[in-house]
């Protein structure tokens, strides 16, 4: 939740929109700055693959090892639309964008497309041959979660370009490596246009606080996310609506100047979803007429199910919100309240946004508008991911910013970063570290309950995840029937309560197989 300077000539000692000084600086400066935020972002992306392939290597998923990545949904629906996606548009034997004869005895297949398959990035199937498809799936991921990652690290620079690029990179790339992507959008690649699709959205939203700015840009950006997939797009629209309006909030001086800005990007919104009814209307009457499911269960979860998720090393089996983005960002956006380098207002603003944003993860109406006022069959917590942005984006808004007017990071040194965040005279301070350590005591009373749920499975010759705990928490998440034949010096207490058997928490599986997700 961003916090944004009115103008270059009005500081906040706080946080400084970048386009705000940009529009009276020189055009060098202004081309300078640009090629720097684009070298950040290339960076960005570079040490995300870097990073993405250690887990990889580590997890033994090919090309690395021997496990697959193609499972859940990746093997059930993805492998079969990808391919039916590439056979329509190399040859005209069973398929076609209009309709396919690959599935059941024929469908229309423009909403699937819509659905699963719009956007630029499906196009590299065509890369590669028909028997590597699943191989063309994992590149897809890969390519959204380090542009995610590249997109991420421009808002945060535009938000804040008086922070070090260091802090905008590692934030950034803990978004891109958040819970909620390896619990559930690394199995449901369409999702991960969301992941990108937050903080382009949101770029878009603060370009429409420039009353002299043009629309087209913007409208674009929104009809490209709408077409890769209007349902995480719709999330991502409404957090970029949240972040415009923290920032409105936080630096508005009048509310007519605020509703001029949230119409504009209004507006731009509904041209650009416009753009996309070729492919949005005919999926929505196909919607409408098909086959009606059961949405999943929508009622209140117990609270320590939830905050425990901000942790790592924890698991809901998509069953509870994966929050976690590196502890460094906890603690940087719980300490807001104390930070006194930034406004009352800047404060009073994020606090107020982020208690609402808590509140929506369990009040069941809030959860189904985040799910475009539908319960959804399955994962109920699909918007997640707006909110590990939400907190990368507050936690960047908390750190120091460089002294003077104009970005400094050659300036900064290590040994002054240590100080800074060890000084209990500035932020963090010693009123963040109070704020932090509360929160960590309530968690820790939490997950030592009595009537809490915990597997905790430890190293042995059948497991090839090391000291990694599980935590279900929640009253029934947990699951008894576990494979526990490759399992060695478990402990497993589970209190009442049942999960379906396709969701396995555990799994001993062949070779170590564990977590898999089902």
């Amino acid at each position: 939740m961003p916090i944004i300077c009115r103008c270059a000539s009005q500081p906040m000692h706080g946080v400084y929109y970048n386009a705000s000084v940009m529009h009276t600086a020189s055009n060098p400066l202004r081309r300078r700055r640009t090629r720097r935020t684009l070298l950040g972002a290339g960076l960005t992306a570079v040490c995300c693959f870097a990073l993405l392939l250690l887990v990889m290597k580590g997890s033994g998923i090919r090309p690395f090892g021997t496990r697959s990545n193609i499972l859940g949904d990746d093997g059930a629906q993805y492998i079969h639309f990808y391919a039916a996606f590439r056979e329509a548009l190399t040859s005209h034997s069973l398929s076609s964008l209009q309709f396919s004869w690959a599935f059941g005895a024929g469908v229309p297949f423009l909403p699937t497309y819509a659905t699963y398959l719009g956007g630029p990035f499906t196009f590299l199937v065509l890369l590669f041959p028909p028997s590597r498809v699943g191989t063309a799936i994992s590149a897809i991921v890969l390519a959204k979660l380090v542009t995610s990652s590249a997109v991420m690290f421009t808002l945060l620079r535009t938000l804040g370009p008086r922070r070090h690029p260091g802090i905008a990179a590692f934030l950034a790339t803990a978004y891109t490596v958040s819970g909620w992507v390896f619990d559930v959008g690394w199995f449901n690649p369409q999702w991960l246009d969301g992941l990108i699709a937050f903080p382009a959205l949101s770029l878009v939203a603060l370009r429409c606080r420039k009353p002299r700015r043009q629309l087209w840009p913007g409208v674009l950006v929104v009809a490209l996310f709408w077409w890769s997939n209007f349902y995480s797009a719709y999330m991502a629209s409404v957090g970029a609506a949240i972040v415009l309006g923290v920032v409105e909030m936080a630096t508005s001086t009048t509310l007519r100047r605020s509703a001029l800005r949230i119409g504009r990007f209004a507006l731009t919104g509904v041209i650009g979803v416009v753009l996309t009814s070729p492919t949005l209307v005919p999926t929505l009457v196909a919607l409408r007429h098909g086959s009606p499911t059961g949405g999943s269960d929508m009622s209140p979860l117990n609270w320590s199910s939830i905050i425990v998720r901000t942790l790592p090393l924890t698991e809901g089996v998509a069953y509870t919100p994966g929050l976690f983005s590196t502890s460094a960002a906890l603690i940087l956006a719980l300490g807001i309240p104390a930070a006194m380098h930034l406004p009352w207002r800047t404060r009073l603003s994020i606090t107020i946004t982020a208690v609402v944003v808590l509140l929506s993860l369990n009040i069941p109406s809030m959860r189904i508008a985040w799910n475009a006022f539908n319960a959804p069959h399955g994962m109920p917590f699909r918007f997640t991911f707006v909110v590990c942005g939400l907190i990368v984006i507050a936690a960047h808004v908390a750190w120091p910013p460089l002294p003077g007017r104009h970005d400094r990071s050659a300036d900064v040194s290590p040994s002054t970063t240590i100080s800074a965040i060890t000084r209990p005279t500035t932020w963090p301070g010693l009123l963040s570290w109070v704020c932090s350590a509360v929160f960590f005591t309530l968690i820790a009373t939490t997950v030592t309950a009595e009537h809490e749920k915990w597997l905790f499975v430890s190293r042995s010759p059948g497991v090839a995840a090391a000291d990694r705990g599980c935590a279900d928490l929640g009253g029934h998440h947990c699951r008894r029937g576990v494979r526990s034949s490759h399992l060695a010096g478990r402990h497993f207490r589970c209190t009442g309560g049942s999960i379906p058997d396709r969701h396995s928490a555990v799994r001993g599986g062949n070779g170590g197989d564990w977590p898999l997700h089902e």
